[in-house]
């Protein structure tokens, strides 16, 4: 078990507070149906779901504080169910990211 020490929980409020108000803000311009911001308990990213109302589609957008193969935070777009057919999409400068 690993204690908690006063400066990481003070980074972390700081990127809580950021992520929190920015997903706010683009939750706002949504249309439709979707949930308010929540935080994950496995990873302590927050994120929503934004339901299309066609075919049972969604589309959760998050930011993550990092893991261990990421030293920063970063932002994640998944939509599900996901359709192989974005792959041929490019999302240049950056990758898309399958792993797990």
């Amino acid at each position: 078990m690993t204690n908690l020490n006063i400066t990481d929980l003070a980074d972390y409020l700081a990127f809580a507070t950021k992520a929190n108000r920015s997903l706010e803000l683009f939750r706002m311009k949504l249309i439709g149906h979707f949930i308010q911001v929540h935080l994950w308990p496995d990873g302590f990213d927050f994120s929503i779901e934004w339901f299309t109302d066609k075919n049972e589609e969604q589309i959760g957008v998050g930011i993550s504080p990092r893991e261990e193969r990421y030293e920063s935070p970063y932002l994640y777009v998944n939509p599900y169910p996901f359709n192989e057919k974005l792959f041929d999409e490019s999302v240049s400068p950056r990758t898309w990211h399958t792993d797990g």
